[in-house]
């Protein structure tokens, strides 16, 4: 009887070490893919397609820390300062499209296809003295190959209502728009309308790849 008891007691250790094994797999396997998943593209251009540009420069908005983002290291803040000061020296952070725009959109290239693109993050204009200039309503599409602006193989993925910018420095924000696409490395913002204000502008933009 004590031999038996001896052997169920080793397959219960045996089985127990088996489940913490596979939990920890588990969680190794879930921290990868999250990992994964939140891992900005960082090989990224940008232009103003409609335009000439002034000095509120369309690549300002995926330049990362150099552009405002994440302002004295807090997570998901950006600068207020929308252009260059030159009394203080601070460098602008912001895009502001011109004043005689009619179409308002930026063609973003990931210089490269991706497999899959998860989702987009905007954070929008976040200067307190012009505050409506942020931009509310936004159409994105995606594309495996360079198009012009109007061509209707551009593949609609959103329609969405952008949040206002707090219009201050240390106050998290930002929009997370669910993209789930295939195939993609041209990304077009079709901005359709601001909250009052003219032109339209934006403090950054960054793209988000998923796991395929």
């Amino acid at each position: 009887m004590s031999k038996f008891i001896k052997c169920m007691d080793k397959a219960n250790s045996y089985n127990l070490k088996n489940k913490l094994l596979f939990r920890q797999l588990y969680i190794c396997i879930f921290l990868i893919s999250f990992s994964a998943s939140a891992t900005k593209i960082s090989d990224v251009s940008s232009k103003y397609c409609n335009a000439k540009e002034g000095s509120y420069l369309a690549k300002k908005l995926i330049g990362g820390k150099k552009s405002g983002l994440h302002y004295k290291g807090k997570k998901n803040t950006h600068s207020i300062v929308s252009t260059n000061l030159y009394r203080t020296g601070q460098k602008g952070s912001m895009w502001l499209a011109t004043a005689i725009d009619k179409k308002n959109y930026i063609i973003f290239d990931l210089e490269k296809n991706y497999p899959s693109l998860s989702y987009i993050k905007i954070w929008n204009w976040n200067n307190p003295k012009s505050i409506n200039r942020g931009v509310k309503n936004i159409d994105i599409y995606v594309s495996s190959v360079k198009l012009p602006f109007g061509d209707k193989k551009w593949e609609l993925c959103s329609q969405s209502t952008l949040s206002k910018a707090p219009g201050k420095n240390y106050v998290p924000f930002g929009n997370k728009i669910i993209i789930n696409k295939n195939n993609v490395r041209y990304v077009l913002l079709h901005i359709k309308s601001t909250y009052g204000m003219k032109p339209a502008g934006l403090s950054e933009v960054a793209f988000f790849p998923g796991l395929k």
